[in-house]
C-alpha cells in the first residue's frame, strides 16, 4: 500500500479536488492501492478537508482521507 502525503500550509478552495487527483495519479503510476493523508499547517480553524466528491446525473465518485491540523497539537 502506498500513503500519499500532502502538506499545506494555506488555505486553497480547489485542494480538495487535488488531493483527490494526486492519490488517482499514485493508483494508475504505481499499480497499488494509495491512501491519502493531509497535514494542514494553515491558522484557519474551520478548515479541515477530508473528502472530495461529486455527482452528475445517476454517476457519482467520492473519496475521504485524514487531515491533521497542526494548530491542534500546538502548546499554549
Amino acid at each position: 500500500m502506498l500513503i500519499h502525503c500532502e502538506v499545506q500550509s494555506q488555505y486553497e478552495a480547489r485542494f480538495y479536488k487535488s488531493v483527490f487527483l494526486y492519490n488517482v495519479a499514485a493508483i494508475n503510476l504505481q499499480k497499488n492501492d494509495a491512501i491519502s493523508l493531509v497535514i494542514l499547517g494553515d491558522t484557519r480553524p474551520g478548515w479541515r478537508p477530508t473528502s472530495f466528491g461529486f455527482s452528475s446525473a445517476d454517476i457519482g465518485l467520492s473519496a475521504q482521507y485524514s487531515s491533521f491540523k497542526l494548530i491542534d497539537y500546538e502548546f499554549r
